[in-house]
């Protein structure tokens, strides 16, 4: 029969039958448990095995004696402890965290609203911005299909510069061989289009391109020069070049640029240009400075031991029956144009401020002067009304 079918088990127990809960007799049920326990084990029960006699009584001063005591454990026990330790922290502190979020709602994970800046503050962030991507560097420039710029041009270049030394190589064969030499020629244009780049020059320097312009400067075997047109477009490039020593070391453009100072054949421009190279280059190795205003000019003044002496009359001079006969110097002659330089400049003798050796003007001079300007104003009042005055 179930326990809904008969009423008595589900209806509450009579009021004289309830005990209040601080009158229950909880011994009753560890008695009830202990009866279950033989009696003969307390019977071989020897109290000697304890030690009574050193029984410390509990009290206050001996709970501060009790000392900490840890168990001994082994490597891989302790480290196998540890980390359950850990977990068991990171378990709890996020749990925690999920507690407070659900409790504070969605409205703590809001990011913070951004404070308003005055325009100095914001003037100075973005200043501060700028500095700060200035210091971590420029980023490399990428072409749409994510090429790296620099390898490409350093490609470009060191192709180029092949291909000019196979011209070179080439155009040197065919004089050997009685062709004409047109293959540095052929490729001038491509050449001029490349090096016009302005982002190309620094990769052009960075791979020694000068090594490839002294290919195409040089003689040819038959002593003859290159094309007026090669020259040409060779010494603007590098008219165009901050060279320095090391440039010119790894190179050895020098030599040849020095060649075109010497020879006779080049054109007066070309001349001119290897010159002024030769002259701008030899200045860091020479240790002189490129600013003019620093330079430093020899002076020296006049010296007397050096002045003419005064010539001697004809009949006064040793006659020589030996000597040419003398030219006539009143014969006419045509000019010419000589180029003059100086290594030691003229002392200059202008004297700055008034003059101490001129007569200086007292009353008269400045009657006169008085005079010159009234005859000059009276002349131009005669001007305007027709009268002329004598």
């Amino acid at each position: 029969m179930s326990e809904t079918e008969n009423p008595q088990l589900l209806a509450p127990p009579p009021e004289d039958e309830i005990i209040p809960a601080h009158e229950k007799d909880y011994d009753s049920d560890g008695d009830s448990v202990l009866s279950d326990v033989d009696e003969d084990v307390f019977n071989e029960f020897d109290e000697k095995v304890i030690g009574t006699e050193h029984v410390i009584p509990i009290d206050e001063e001996t709970v501060h004696a009790i000392g900490k005591h840890k168990i001994k454990r082994t490597g891989g026990e302790t480290a196998s402890t540890g980390k359950k330790k850990e977990k068991r922290r990171r378990d709890i502190a996020k749990r925690r965290r999920d507690d407070d979020e659900d409790d504070a709602g969605p409205s703590i994970r809001r990011a913070a609203p951004e404070v308003e800046l005055t325009p100095a503050e914001r003037a100075r962030k973005e200043l501060d911005d700028k500095i700060n991507a200035a210091l971590k560097g420029p980023k490399k420039k990428k072409k749409k299909d994510d090429v790296d710029l620099e390898v490409f041009n350093d490609e470009l270049i060191l192709t180029l510069k092949e291909r000019m030394r196979e011209a070179a190589e080439a155009d040197q064969n065919a004089i050997r061989n009685g062709s004409p030499a047109v293959h540095k020629l052929a490729m001038l244009e491509e050449v001029r289009d490349v090096l016009q780049r302005p982002n190309l020059m620094a990769t052009a320097m960075d791979n020694n391109f000068l090594e490839a312009i002294k290919w195409w400067l040089e003689p040819l075997p038959n002593k003859a020069l290159p094309a007026y047109s090669i020259q040409k477009l060779m010494f603007e490039i590098m008219g165009k070049i901050k060279m320095t020593t090391d440039y010119l070391r790894e190179s050895g453009v020098g030599k040849i640029v020095m060649f075109y100072t010497k020879d006779k054949r080049p054109q007066l421009h070309i001349k001119r240009e290897a010159d002024r190279l030769i002259g701008e280059w030899s200045r860091p190795i020479l240790g002189r400075s490129d600013d003019y205003h620093s330079r430093e000019i020899p002076v020296a003044g006049r010296d007397h031991g050096f002045a003419p002496r005064p010539r001697q009359r004809p009949d006064e001079e040793e006659h020589n029956p030996l000597a040419p006969p003398q030219r006539n110097q009143n014969r006419t002659r045509v000019p010419q144009a000589m180029p003059r330089s100086y290594e030691i400049a003229p002392q200059n003798r202008v004297v700055s401020g008034p003059n101490p050796y001129a007569k200086q003007m007292g009353s008269a001079g400045d009657d006169m002067i008085r005079r010159m300007k009234a005859k000059r104003q009276a002349q131009n009042k005669g001007k305007k009304s027709g009268m002329i005055i004598g």
